[in-house]
């Protein structure tokens, strides 16, 4: 990532960053949507990422087996399970 955008900090950068990495099929950079989604867990941004997420599942096994992952560990992480759609 030549710009820094794995880093970024500003929310909307980072949500913007994750639809992306998933309508591209990154998926070695799971970690970075991964940290999105746990400090972000209660904005309406994760529902963007979320919603992402569950679109390509729809097409592909492995992107199915992440957001599982994902939803499983973030429900124990936060404490309740993201808000479904």
């Amino acid at each position: 990532d030549a710009y820094g955008l794995h880093m970024s900090t500003d929310p909307e950068v980072l949500r913007r960053w994750c639809q992306l990495l998933v309508r591209h099929n990154c998926q070695d950079h799971v970690h970075v949507i991964r940290r999105f989604l746990e400090a972000h867990a209660d904005s309406a941004g994760s529902d963007d990422v979320w919603g992402a997420l569950a679109e390509r599942g729809k097409a592909e096994v492995r992107w199915r087996l992440v957001t599982q992952d994902l939803w499983r560990t973030l429900s124990v992480t936060v404490g309740d399970a993201p808000r479904a759609r």
